[in-house]
């Protein structure tokens, strides 16, 4: 599975369709990957609370809608990183996985909110796991990977490959290192987590995105706006009938 990440820098003041438009830059500069993923709330900023209600689209709007034609013109998968979702009155920030007709294969709102977010969107109830042609992925927010109970019901749901959009703060960067490496060991799965770059309203983003094997191993670990990496998922299955630690799990 040939992932291609877009750790997107953040610029204060820049406008959404602005953000879009270098999305789609990136991603026209560099074709042929499998899959495209981009961090959390890259097109308003994690940190910009006060923006968030303006910024809110509905799962039809301007960004997913650009972003399945961009899916279908590179036949390849998107996780779209998360938008602010309008949605049956409230705010949600959810992430959506596109397939390479640009249909929505996955969809996930965050679980875990973080400080100045809980005032301004609503936390979901459910975990999320959908089927592909790479095998079972499951879908999680920045915050989320400090809570390992939701890692392992998405194991328990079949997850074989953890999708993870962020805005980890760089003065945790050490923790954002440590917490995909034990996702990753814990339930034999590959992690691909996806972080913005620059600075947000007064906050530094980690800017570092990884590619974790199910083992533990680093594959990936990058500080630049677009990374490539090709995965061989049969390692996965290979792991963890040799080492079958989920098996032994009273």
């Amino acid at each position: 599975m040939k992932t291609g990440i877009i750790s997107l820098e953040n610029r204060d003041g820049e406008k959404k369709s602005e953000r879009l438009e270098r999305v789609r830059a990136i991603i026209a500069n560099h074709p042929g990957a499998d899959l495209y993923m981009l961090p959390e709330l890259w097109n308003v900023g994690f940190f910009a609370f006060g923006d968030y209600d303006a910024a809110a689209e509905t799962e039809d709007g301007e960004t997913i809608s650009a972003l399945r034609t961009i899916a279908r013109e590179q036949n390849a998968y998107i996780f779209t990183g998360s938008i602010a979702e309008k949605r049956n009155g409230r705010l949600y920030n959810t992430a959506f996985l596109l397939d390479r007709r640009g249909e929505t294969a996955g969809k996930y709102s965050k679980t875990h909110l973080f400080g100045g977010e809980k005032n301004a969107v609503t936390p979901s109830k459910n975990y999320s796991v959908c089927d592909t042609e790479f095998g079972k992925i499951g879908f999680s927010i920045c915050y989320d990977l400090r809570f390992p109970e939701q890692y392992r019901a998405m194991a328990d749901m079949g997850a074989e490959i953890f999708l993870n959009c962020s805005a980890w703060p760089k003065s945790r960067i050490e923790h954002w290192r440590i917490l995909n490496r034990a996702r990753a060991i814990e339930n034999q799965a590959v992690c691909l987590s996806c972080c913005s770059r620059g600075t947000d309203n007064g906050t530094e983003y980690a800017g570092i995105s990884y590619a974790i094997a199910a083992n533990g191993q680093i594959l990936l670990e990058t500080n630049r706006e677009y990374s490539e990496i090709d995965i061989d998922l049969s390692e996965t299955k290979k792991y963890r009938a040799e080492f079958p630690v989920l098996k032994d799990k009273i």
